[in-house]
């Protein structure tokens, strides 16, 4: 039975609205980006190869996760769990304890939105949360210009790119697959639910298609 359920996903993709929606599940506790974040220099060292930050993070990840799971399922929609922690979660949880959603939108869309908040990739702002062009262990080839627009929707591909290679190395994973649009649908939202033995509770409805986390 899964107990955790984490998100691969590059950010601006609904990210935060799926939080809000496993809050109306029976039984879950549910976080977008909750402390420590697990982004910023332990992040970008990981992608260098270097995983002494992110393990030493880890422990303090761990222990909190259990602090407010207790009896509930734990429900993580966190962008970085693709670009650092979610690689090392299963030394800590048995894979078939684990659900992962992979969250997409129009690649287009996410690009735009990205640049619209100004997170692109090797600004300051991007490497807090961004994976860099130039990292070592990157799956797919940058672009050789850096044009924003092309450097920030080659780190979306990168980010569905290792969702592949993610549901390879751990197979026993209880993966889910889910657009953007699929969730403003009530009936499509308790599907995703029930992937997870998860039921929706009466007031779900109404958070239903409303838009969350909007930047300006």
């Amino acid at each position: 039975m899964v107990k955790y359920i984490f998100s691969i996903n590059p950010g601006r993709a609904g990210s935060h609205y799926l939080s809000v929606l496993f809050n109306f599940a029976e039984g879950c506790i549910s976080f977008h980006e909750p402390k420590p974040s697990m982004n910023k220099k332990a992040m970008q060292e990981f992608n260098e190869g270097d995983q002494r930050k992110i393990r030493k993070l880890m422990k303090d990840k761990i222990k909190r996760i259990e602090k407010f799971r207790k009896d509930k399922v734990y429900v993580e929609t966190n962008h970085c769990f693709i670009k650092g922690f979610g690689w090392i979660i299963p030394e800590y949880i048995d894979q078939r304890d684990i659900g992962v959603i992979i969250l997409k939108r129009d690649y287009h869309e996410i690009t735009k939105s990205l640049i619209r908040i100004r997170c692109i990739p090797l600004t300051k702002f991007g490497n807090e949360w961004l994976l860099s062009p130039y990292a070592s262990q990157n799956v797919t080839t940058a672009p050789d210009n850096l044009v924003e627009y092309e450097l920030t929707r080659w780190y979306v591909e990168e980010i569905y790119a290792r969702a592949k290679k993610y549901m390879m190395k751990f197979p026993y994973i209880n993966y889910a697959e889910v657009n953007l649009k699929e969730l403003n649908d009530l009936d499509n939202v308790k599907k995703l639910f029930l992937k997870f033995n998860l039921v929706a509770s009466s007031e779900l409805e109404s958070v239903i298609g409303r838009p969350t986390n909007i930047k300006i």
